[in-house]
């Protein structure tokens, strides 16, 4: 830093130059002019939608959210959002609504591992349940008819199979696979009386079977995959429509494999072929496979690395067809997709950053997905083809709780169980007319983060939002927040305000929200969420945010500069500079851009008694006599403000303003209030005629804040 002792000798002084100014009153030439400078340049009228081009406020508009979430934490006009819970936005474009409510259906004896709604033959159309062993002596399966869930399976199993890992309906019988050791009843099919256990066809078909994870029917036929109970061998057999599945002979042999240390869990017909998924057991990789059907040809798609895949319950989920392409679940936290040409793309991947913030921000994948109006749902998360949506929690909106689908039915509605409780059955039907009832903290939206101009303080004034006419018990409520990552702890948002039927009635379909004042952050978050107390839901259609972007205050000024050979100091005394030498200086600073320490003319100086730290709130010198009662100072490259001095002491700081950081300083440093400043404008005049012994130049200097 080059300071010079102005004090008594020059009006300012200029990167170490001591300056005298020189004005003319009486021609309105001012030796000194100090003002704001410009925050604004002109702004054309472009006509953009996000309104910009207004003379002081500027505007940030959303009125649709329907395009689901991201992980850009960025603000655009793209229809997306950062993260939700509990929220509906794909079934309205153009509103955020909450999602409809779970029912719990049933409370059984074991966790469930599988289910399936089918037709027996000359049947009707029934809901299955399978439940792993648990604490009871073998699995089972129950069937819904009349209200009441009954146990179809009973001892037609042994008690070596430890859960029901499948369950289908092919040729008007109920199939399902387990996992378990033993050579029987691995694999058994229900006519509606009588079950008949398939395991002796399929031995003599294959090797003896012991654990059966998946199977899948297409094309008319029944392909069921099997392995041996050390998993050292795998294959896979088909059972033709037309056969009887009591005679082994309908069963043949398309896979078998020895000592490939993997098994298959999951399968699914697409595009004329087989498609299955290999589990390694004894460590995190996995393997996507296809058997060609016209070909007879098995090869490998792509093998995975780091997934943990389940060992069951997951046979027709983690391979699913939407859009005609089939997806890829790799839980716990990959989404594949792959087209009929067999190009896989990946298309969803957790964020790591939304892990920190908590499991309404991200989803749960380890289940698998099942497929309702043509979506794919999994755990907290939907998929149109398109876009991905967070959904919703359990029933009681237990923050932790991980939601494991299970099938769909013929109304489209999806069945699941969570991890809080996977003995409860529950319902969701996307089209219900029931909803959540959005209690405080429990269905809302987070916007994605707003930092447009993010090097720049934003002064907050309003937001204004839209929504249809509310109904008793309805609310919606806004909230802000400056923190880096929008927790999902309610402790760490700021309430800005309600729309609500107890306060608005039924009449008012917008309303805006003032900050308080003074408001102001580089990067702001947003969150709506919704409230009701009734079977109806709350719809938010715009949201409008009114802010001012608010640059650093900065000065310039415009001096005049006395430049002569023969100049006298404050004092008397001459200043050694040359009129050339002077000048040259100024113009080669101006040239070269450079920043310049500049001594105002109250400038002030003294030395820091003491150490600080970045967090220290007072400041220590040897005396505070030159300086104002409340102002500026500049510590190294900090700038603080205080409002209120001692005859040692500055007090009410705020460190790190005007954009500077709070950092710590050594004792003794020096504390002034200079500014850093870049030379904008040079110009000069000889106010004499040229005398060859004398030569003297008022130079106008333009100068400006850096």
């Amino acid at each position: 830093m080059s300071y010079v002792n102005i004090k008594n000798e020059f009006h300012a002084a200029l990167d170490g130059q001591g300056l005298i100014l020189q004005g003319a009153p009486e021609r309105l030439i001012s030796a000194y002019e100090q003002s704001q400078a410009p925050v604004y340049g002109n702004r054309f009228a472009s006509g953009d939608r996000d309104y910009n081009d207004l003379s002081l406020w500027w505007y940030l508009t959303q009125t649709d959210w329907s395009g689901g979430f991201k992980d850009d934490v960025k603000f655009k006009d793209d229809v997306k959002f950062y993260y939700s819970t509990n929220i509906n936005t794909w079934s309205q474009p153009g509103s955020i609504k909450l999602a409809t409510l779970p029912v719990l259906i049933n409370i059984f004896d074991e966790n469930v591992a599988c289910g399936y709604e089918g037709r027996l033959i000359y049947g009707t159309t029934k809901k299955y349940i399978g439940l792993d062993q648990g604490g009871s002596t073998r699995a089972a399966i129950l069937e819904l008819t009349s209200g009441t869930w009954t146990n179809i399976l009973t001892t037609n199993i042994v008690t070596t199979k430890t859960a029901i890992s499948q369950i289908l309906m092919h040729n008007g019988r109920l199939w399902y696979v387990s996992i378990g050791t033993g050579s029987t009843k691995t694999v058994q099919y229900w006519n509606g009386s009588v079950w008949s256990d398939q395991n002796s066809n399929i031995n003599s078909a294959l090797f003896t079977v012991e654990s059966m994870r998946c199977m899948a029917s297409y094309g008319g036929v029944l392909y069921l995959f099997g392995e041996t109970t050390t998993r050292n061998a795998y294959g896979m057999v088909s059972m033709a429509l037309s056969g009887d599945p009591a005679q082994a002979g309908n069963y043949t042999k398309l896979i078998e494999r020895i000592s490939y240390g993997f098994a298959p869990i999951s399968c699914f017909g697409f595009n004329g072929n087989i498609y299955y998924l290999l589990k390694d057991f004894d460590g995190t990789t996995c393997e996507l496979r296809k058997w060609n059907i016209a070909g007879a040809l098995d090869t490998s798609i792509r093998i995975f690395k780091n997934v943990n895949l389940p060992s069951y319950g997951v046979g027709d989920k983690l391979l699913n067809v939407l859009n005609n392409k089939l997806l890829i679940t790799l839980s716990v936290n990959e989404i594949w997709e792959l087209d009929s040409s067999d190009v896989i793309t990946r298309i969803q991947n957790i964020d790591p950053d939304k892990n920190d913030i908590g499991k309404e921000a991200t989803f749960y994948l380890s289940q698998g997905a099942v497929i309702s109006e043509n979506k794919a749902w999994w755990g907290n998360l939907t998929y149109n083809g398109s876009n991905f949506y967070n959904t919703f929690k359990d029933l009681a909106d237990t923050p932790t709780a991980v939601i494991y689908p299970h099938f769909t039915d013929q109304d489209e509605v999806i069945y699941f169980s969570d991890s809080i409780n996977p003995k409860k059955l529950y319902s969701y039907d996307p089209d219900g007319t029931t909803h959540k009832t959005g209690a405080a903290n429990s269905a809302f939206l987070v916007m994605s983060q707003h930092d447009k101009l993010q090097s720049i303080e934003k002064l907050m004034n309003s937001i204004n939002i839209g929504f249809k006419k509310l109904l008793t018990g309805q609310a919606i409520n806004i909230y802000y927040t400056t923190n880096a990552i929008p927790t999902t702890a309610i402790a760490d948002w700021t309430l800005l305000g309600t729309a609500s039927y107890a306060i608005d009635g039924d009449t008012h379909y917008n309303k805006t929200f003032i900050f308080p004042s003074s408001t102001t952050a580089k990067k702001i978050w947003f969150r709506v969420e919704l409230v009701s107390a009734t079977a109806g839901t709350p719809a938010l259609t715009d949201f409008t945010l009114e802010y001012l972007p608010m640059p650093p205050y900065k000065k310039e000024w415009k001096l005049n500069v006395n430049c002569g050979d023969n100049v006298k100091r404050l004092n008397g005394g001459l200043v050694q500079t040359t009129g050339r030498e002077l000048k040259s200086r100024l113009e080669i600073a101006w040239w070269t851009k450079s920043l310049l320490d500049y001594q105002d003319m109250d400038y002030a100086t003294n030395l820091l008694n003491g150490s600080i730290t970045a967090s220290s709130a007072t400041l220590t010198v040897d005396s505070t006599l030159e300086f104002p009662e409340q102002g500026r100072v500049k510590i190294d490259d900090e700038e603080i403000f205080y409002s209120g001095k001692t005859p040692t002491t500055f007090t009410g700081l705020t460190r790190g303003a005007r954009g500077t950081r709070a950092v710590a300083h050594s004792d003794n440093a020096v504390i002034n209030n200079a500014y850093r400043v870049i030379i904008t404008g040079i110009s000069a005049r000889v106010p004499v005629a040229l005398d060859g012994n004398y030569l003297e130049y008022l130079v106008s200097l333009s100068i400006r804040e850096g």
